[in-house]
């Protein structure tokens, strides 16, 4: 049904290397972005700033790149006939709609996973009052 619609998108991805313009993007934005926010600003403000951008390029970033897959892999199928070997199949289009949707969430998922680590690890530097400023503020 539609988990191999899922996996072939997932494999399709990994292929045309989808994701890695938008996700490596990001990760460079993120790298720099501490170094962009206002220096005179408390440490708690820096924190919150750094958060809700990052959470902003992420949003931004991945609802491109969504789309973008998305069109990519349907016209790919059609250009290159490989949705006439899926209906082959006893596959039905709600599976198949089904399947790429699957494979996008999955796509997207790993993608917040790795930027949200990295955001994570760039808001917890190795300054102790940093640390101590985040537990505080996500008690």
């Amino acid at each position: 049904g539609s988990l191999p619609v899922a996996r072939l998108v997932l494999d399709e991805c990994r292929r045309s290397r989808g994701l890695a313009l938008p996700v490596g993007g990001l990760i460079v934005l993120l790298a720099i972005m501490p170094a962009m926010l206002d220096t005179q600003a408390p440490l708690r403000y820096r924190i919150q700033s750094y958060l809700g951008y990052s959470l902003l390029a992420m949003g931004l970033l991945l609802t491109f790149a969504t789309i973008l897959v998305a069109c990519k892999t349907v016209s790919d199928d059609l250009r290159q006939n490989q949705i006439g070997d899926v209906f082959v199949k006893p596959v039905r289009r709600s599976e198949y709609l089904l399947g790429k949707w699957l494979g996008l969430i999955l796509l997207d998922a790993l993608a917040v996973a790795a930027t949200a680590s990295l955001t994570s690890r760039n808001a917890r530097s190795s300054d102790p009052a940093t640390v101590l400023m985040l537990s505080t503020i996500f008690r």
